[in-house]
């Protein structure tokens, strides 16, 4: 009804209009005699929300075993190497053939390290030589992605270190070089069957 310094109250009525009168007392009155209406459940929590959503989860993933420090140790990280002959009776599905490729190119990466003209250049022999390692690796347990990524990187190879071989003519990029080209070759058919 007037201003004081912590609320601002308007009031259209007057200040016997605001006064309750007898009916709304007895509203007031009937509505607390009233039976209460049963509660509502209290709204979820963060908490049980999560708790929920990770029981669902959990219910509809598969089981995963657990493993042990022992099981991890006991494991090889390589599984059992194919012989040697498997190299001649399939050699685009042999890891053999792409790490003969890797390991031309990390010796001829080792030799252009130490500056010697003519070589290619060190860094990208080494990245070349790795990413066939890996080709092999891959090839022990997938005999379709392994032997085309191989087959890739050396078509890559190929085009991008092939015309400076060829121009500087020097004995082991050239030898690095028919390797890979071999190994590509023996890969490209591998895919292509």
């Amino acid at each position: 009804m007037g201003w004081m310094p912590w609320t601002w109250t308007w009031s259209s009525r007057s200040p016997a209009a605001a006064q309750p009168t007898q009916a709304a007392a007895q509203a007031a009155a009937a509505t607390a005699a009233a039976p209460e209406p049963p509660a509502q459940p209290s709204p979820p929590t963060q908490q049980t929300l999560e708790s929920d959503l990770l029981a669902r989860i959990a219910s509809l993933t598969p089981s995963i075993p657990t493993l042990s420090a022992t099981d991890l140790v006991s494991k090889p990280l390589l599984p059992q190497l194919p012989p040697l002959s498997s190299m001649r009776e399939s050699p685009g599905t042999s890891p053999y053939t792409a790490w003969a490729a890797g390991t031309l190119c990390l010796t001829t990466a080792a030799v252009s390290a130490a500056g010697r003209p003519g070589y290619p250049s060190a860094f990208p022999l080494a990245l070349f030589g790795l990413v066939f390692g890996g080709a092999g690796y891959m090839t022990l347990f997938d005999t379709s992605n392994g032997p085309s990524t191989a087959a890739a990187w050396g078509v890559l190879y190929m085009i991008l270190g092939g015309p400076k071989t060829l121009k500087n003519r020097k004995l082991l990029p050239l030898t690095t070089l028919a390797g890979v080209t071999a190994s590509t070759v023996v890969h490209l058919q591998e895919v292509f069957e």
